[in-house]
């Protein structure tokens, strides 16, 4: 037993997942690591031979080429960059496709040398795709009509103007999810018309599509869509549409901790709906361009944000015989 207790190691971190402190099970310190903003070793102490190769945002460091291997690619520590091209580069137009984090390492974590999963990144494609196509074909007509005299024939012109703005609206909104320290991810669910709840408990008809969770243990923002009558890219770009008002502090999910999930929070409001009702109809989505009030009647009419949660923390404590449920949200 005594053996067994010898060679655990616990693992001690900071903000970016960084191995700062490694102990034994007796909480006695076996190593210490600082470091150079970005990775490369400043200080780094030990009380023995044993060294743990775990080191910078928790990334194993190959001690004959100095190099921190990232799944994607691997970070050169000492020259700030990565070994290759980013993978996303064509994404990223203006930085250089050797950079990491958009040069803030203090902040920022790159989890494998990208930012969305490898699914995830499929689906952002396809949505940039049919809106750079949407884009080309409303200016190509703007063109051919010119400005107009007559008051439908403006009307017209305007509605395509409005479209195409919203189309590049939608391609910015993905590009800032991109360079968010948040990992987003994407997975599809098998659900027949008759089923009555899916894996989250959620009613299914046949309008239900999609939705968005959040994996608590991962700490990974979740699109989920149901695959039974194949993938929509309109169902897809609404659901996003939730994904971007969570990076922007307007969507919260509140915690489950029996599954380690988590859904619609208390900035879950009408608003948020609108808004992904609407994003979803651009790119031919299944459901309404409005929103069903009835569907919709227990969420709260009013706009909400992060900003709102405090306010919420003072009311919920001054009331009784409700159970905590927290907040993920970023603010």
């Amino acid at each position: 037993m005594s053996k067994m207790h010898d060679n655990i190691r616990l693992y001690h971190v900071d903000h970016l997942g960084s191995t700062s402190l490694v102990t034994d099970i007796d909480g006695e310190i076996t190593q210490h690591v600082a470091y150079i903003p970005y990775g490369e070793v400043f200080v780094e102490q030990r009380n023995g031979v044993w060294n743990t190769p775990y080191l910078f945002n928790a990334k194993e460091l190959d001690e004959e080429t100095g190099l921190y291997y990232y799944g994607a690619r691997y970070l050169d520590p000492t020259n700030v960059a990565w070994l290759s091209v980013d993978p996303l580069f064509e994404k990223y137009v203006g930085m250089s496709p050797y950079n990491y984090c958009v040069g803030n390492p203090v902040k920022l974590v790159d989890v494998d040398g990208m930012k969305f999963t490898d699914a995830m990144e499929e689906m952002a494609q396809q949505e940039e795709k049919y809106a750079d196509k949407r884009i080309d074909e409303n200016s190509t007509k703007l063109e051919k009509r010119g400005e107009r005299k007559f008051f439908i024939s403006k009307i017209k012109n305007n509605r395509l103007r409005n479209e195409i703005s919203r189309y590049e609206e939608a391609k910015k909104e993905i590009a800032e999810m991109r360079a968010s320290d948040q990992m987003y991810d994407f997975q599809t669910y098998y659900r027949a018309p008759g089923t009555d709840y899916d894996k989250n408990g959620l009613p299914y008809d046949r309008h239900y599509g999609g939705y968005v969770s959040y994996d608590q243990d991962k700490e990974v923002f979740i699109i989920n869509l149901n695959s039974y009558e194949g993938i929509n890219i309109g169902d897809f770009a609404h659901e996003l549409k939730h994904g971007y008002q969570f990076e922007t502090g307007r969507l919260s999910m509140k915690g489950k901790t029996t599954s380690g999930m988590a859904n619609g929070g208390y900035l879950y409001d009408y608003t948020d709906e609108i808004e992904a009702h609407q994003r979803g109809a651009d790119f031919g989505s299944s459901l309404p361009v409005h929103p069903d009030p009835n569907v919709y009647s227990k969420l709260p009419r009013e706009e909400r944000n992060a900003d709102d949660i405090y306010k919420w923390a003072v009311k919920f404590y001054k009331g009784k015989g409700t159970e905590f449920d927290h907040e993920i949200y970023k603010h």
